[in-house]
């Protein structure tokens, strides 16, 4: 039996409870999540860097970000954005950082999926569920690699000395404000991230202890984006989309019915008839919100971290607190790929990470702020030994004595040695009018003005090296101290 409703009765309201509203079929819901997210994440990139328009490729990836969070179920959309992204992060190569290359690999394995989706099923009607299941497993794998990294990267020597650790110089920046750290607990924090790292990855590769990692990686990554040494905001905005990954399908249902409710409530509040108490409480509310805008933006500088991330990192927790009240059977979080080729890009990824120990590159190898060092004949990790390094580019090091050119002067004054290779690039891109510095225990000068065309320091390396690989200064003495 229909029930009608009186003409005389229909106000505003009643028309909003009795219009069906167009929903999102269920398992599209998380693709299109997924989609909002790793955009979002885009955009706290650039907010870190403040690069939303420093050039035409940033303003055009700020574009299709905000456009595909308009409409992320357009997977042409989804697509441009992709391709800007992409073109963002080769224009710059290798001079990224490590959630960069993290995300450019991510970005491959999705349009990678995508090409085997079209191909398996000859056709270019995408179906947004079946495509996120393609998908997801090669994410997934390739967050527990970088994981995995992260941690093995920190066990070295020293990580664990309290004087130079990037456990320590992290703590004590956070905590500077409220008391000065004592070192008992320095050396504790050392031993305590390397745990919480790697429980994080070992609780999302098992289903009963998934909802656990997610809560501890959550929390986690909130509080280190508001370390004030480095924006991480930006880092851990990408992990939450890659949480996103591992929850249960009904995480993606409670993001709905929240956003739904936000939504009804703010329509119910217009279809309000008018009162003059109405009115003076909306004037109130406005001019609030004025006042409150004006003070927040003279106290608060880094209002991406302290405003943005605030609200945005805050309501995903709450949204994933509120979901594990409706718990389903079936989790998601597999690893099994629709077919083998699908694993090429995360054994990329493994590579990428491997290359400190294989003597290959140093930079946006998800080493970053673990006081590694494999240069030089040298390794200070525990396990691993320079010894098996099948490389030769980190043997060869430079120290720079004195130069005309800043960057490698800087490179004088802190007192560290860089390989060879790195060395090249940068004297063939400031070509320093004077230059002093030792190799191979021998001392070099170097003068633009008298040296050749052809001298190798001005020609710099093969194109194809110079864009894969990229090495970091180290420091002449040990133990390393903490840099990126």
């Amino acid at each position: 039996m229909i029930k009608t409703i009186p003409t005389n009765e229909i106000t505003p309201g009643t028309l909003l409870q009795h219009t069906p509203s167009k929903v999102v079929p269920e398992p599209d819901r998380r693709y299109n999540i997924l989609v909002v997210l790793w955009s979002i994440a885009a955009l706290f990139h650039m907010a870190q860097s403040r690069t939303f328009s420093y050039g035409l490729h940033f303003a055009i990836l700020t574009i299709a970000a905000a456009v595909l969070i308009g409409k992320p179920s357009s997977v042409s959309r989804f697509l441009i954005f992709l391709a800007v992204q992409l073109s963002v992060s080769l224009r710059v190569f290798p001079y990224v950082s490590n959630h960069e290359i993290f995300v450019l690999f991510a970005d491959l394995s999705i349009l990678h999926a995508l090409v085997f989706y079209v191909f398996k099923n000859r056709t270019f009607n995408i179906n947004k569920a079946d495509l996120f299941n393609t998908f997801a497993p090669i994410l997934r794998a390739e967050l527990i690699i970088l994981y995995f990294f992260v941690v093995f990267h920190k066990l070295n020597t020293s990580f664990f000395n309290t004087d130079v650790s990037c456990a320590s110089d992290f703590i004590n920046a956070q905590l500077s404000a409220v008391f000065k750290s004592p070192t008992i607990f320095l050396s504790l924090t050392a031993y305590l991230t390397l745990i919480v790292e790697a429980l994080i990855p070992l609780f999302l590769c098992f289903r009963k202890t998934r909802n656990m990692g997610l809560f501890i990686g959550l929390i986690f990554h909130w509080i280190i984006a508001y370390n004030p040494i480095n924006g991480f905001y930006d880092f851990s905005s990408a992990i939450f989309a890659c949480y996103f990954l591992f929850a249960s399908p009904e995480l993606a249902d409670t993001a709905v019915r929240v956003f739904n409710s936000f939504k009804t409530r703010a329509i119910n509040i217009q279809a309000q008839p008018y009162s003059h108490q109405r009115l003076l409480f909306f004037t109130l509310t406005f001019l609030g919100v004025i006042l409150v805008i004006y003070g927040v933006s003279k106290k608060v500088e880094d209002y991406f971290r302290f405003v943005f991330w605030t609200v945005f990192s805050l309501l995903c927790i709450w949204i994933f607190i509120r979901s594990l009240a409706h718990k389903k059977a079936n989790h998601s979080g597999g690893f099994r790929v629709a077919h083998w080729s699908l694993l090429i890009l995360p054994v990329i990824v493994f590579i990428n990470g491997l290359c400190p120990y294989l003597g290959l590159k140093t930079e946006s190898s998800f080493a970053m702020f673990s006081n590694l060092r494999t240069e030089g004949g040298i390794s200070n990790h525990l396990i691993v030994p320079a010894s098996i390094q099948i490389f030769d580019f980190q043997k060869d090091l430079v120290e720079v004595t004195s130069s005309s050119a800043k960057e490698l002067q800087e490179l004088a004054d802190r007192k560290q040695l860089i390989p060879f290779f790195q060395f090249k690039e940068l004297v063939s891109t400031s070509q320093p009018k004077q230059l002093e510095y030792i190799r191979g225990g021998k001392n070099h000068n170097f003068n633009t003005a008298s040296v050749s065309e052809k001298n190798e320091l001005l020609q710099g390396n093969p194109f194809l090296l110079k864009k894969v690989l990229r090495f970091r200064a180290i420091s002449k003495y040990e133990p390393q101290p903490c840099s990126h």
